[in-house]
């Protein structure tokens, strides 16, 4: 079986939720149909709505941070994950 990609894009749909997501990098309530790029956690699931720098004057964008949030998942998950060797 092949590991699933630790962060995707879709467009925001809160349909069956019970609470709206913030995002990571400006803190902002995500609206219906934005664009936005997703990731799973190890207790929930994490949104952001652009590539911004994570930290102010660093080199990461808010994109890299969750990937590296999504492989740790994968990891404690059990899947083989060479990128964070």
């Amino acid at each position: 079986m092949r590991r699933p990609e630790p962060i995707w894009e879709a467009n925001y749909a809160a349909d069956r939720r019970q609470h709206r997501h913030c995002c990571v990098s400006c803190n902002r309530i995500v609206q219906l149909g934005e664009r936005v790029v997703m990731c799973r956690i190890i207790k929930g699931t994490k949104v952001a709505c652009a590539d911004r720098p994570h930290v102010p004057k660093a080199s990461e964008t808010t994109r890299d941070v969750m990937r590296v949030w999504g492989l740790e998942r994968q990891k404690a998950c059990g899947w083989s994950v060479p990128e964070l060797a």
